[in-house]
């Protein structure tokens, strides 16, 4: 006697014959469909734990895996950001970016970091920063932030109005911090602030508008 047989006569005992022929087409489908569940659970355990390891492995010889630097932005971008602004991988070293020395050091989804040194393409007959400079760092920072908020440069700045609140002189670094701090389908507004970096100082406070720009059919 089979251990199914055994089974049914300790079990369905009570039960007519008619009942029991068909407990036993039922059952043994739903034992084997239990078997079947338990070994594919045991089999992505298994898999998990494969996974789990050999990330462990990876992790304990140092070789974890790290997303290259992108073209023209190694030694001066912070790689916590998620996206590099086009604009930020080619800049002319004869454009005015270039030539005013504004450099990207942190970015994310809705903000974006620059520092300048100040130097004598930057002053004013008196000595001091030239305050159009100013809203020029503004502008570039902005659209820095602008750009990786909206995953491409499709936009134009339209408005920049700005206070000069300080002052900053030759061998000064200026921070430009620009954050979005507005954004639609039509237009962006950011948020600049330019800060002395050796006392933290605010220099001046920037509003930049932006356009956003749609592609027309091809």
């Amino acid at each position: 006697m089979g251990q199914f047989e055994a089974r049914s006569r300790r079990t369905w005992g009570h039960l007519s014959s008619a009942s029991v022929s068909v407990l036993r087409q039922v059952v043994p489908g739903r034992l084997a469909a239990e078997r079947t569940a338990r070994h594919a659970c045991g089999a992505l355990c298994t898999l998990a734990y494969m996974v789990s390891a050999s990330a462990g492995a990876r992790r304990a010889s140092g070789q974890t895996s790290k997303r290259p630097a992108a073209p023209g932005t190694e030694g001066f971008l912070d790689r916590r950001t998620r996206r590099v602004p086009l604009s930020a991988d080619r800049i002319p070293a004869d454009c005015a970016l270039g030539q005013l020395d504004v450099r990207l050091t942190e970015i994310d989804d809705r903000r974006a970091v620059a520092v300048t040194s100040v130097s004598a393409r930057h002053l004013n007959q008196r000595g001091q920063v030239q305050g159009g400079m100013y809203g020029v760092l503004a502008d570039a920072v902005a659209g820095w932030a602008t750009e990786a908020f909206l995953g491409g440069d499709h936009y134009a700045t339209t408005a920049v109005n700005g206070q000069l609140v300080g002052s900053a002189s030759a061998g000064d670094v200026i921070r430009t911090e620009a954050e979005v701090t507005h954004g639609g389908r039509s237009t962006v507004v950011c948020t600049a602030r330019l800060r002395r970096e050796r006392d933290g100082k605010l220099v001046a406070l920037f509003t930049v508008q932006q356009l956003v720009l749609r592609a027309g059919p091809a």
